[in-house]
């Protein structure tokens, strides 16, 4: 991924913003290749926020969970 552009004292400061998921904090049953596609994504979120800090750019994931609606009840 490039990031062109920092961010300074004058400018406005950026931040990229992820969207992984509890499945790749964790394992659940039958979700292998999704598992780890997001476990990947956690892995290059927090290698970004290293590499970006120094140009004041923010790096962040959001994990949403399961929703525990009548008609997933065979996925929890």
């Amino acid at each position: 991924m490039h990031v062109q552009g920092s961010a300074d004292r004058n400018e406005r400061s950026a931040s990229i913003v992820n969207i992984a998921s509890t499945f790749g904090l964790m394992g659940y049953p039958g979700s292998s290749p999704y598992a780890a596609t997001k476990a990947g994504l956690v892995g290059l979120t927090r290698q970004m926020a290293i590499d970006y800090s120094p140009k004041a750019i923010r790096v962040n994931a959001v994990a949403p969970g399961i929703d525990r609606h009548p008609v997933d009840r065979r996925t929890y």
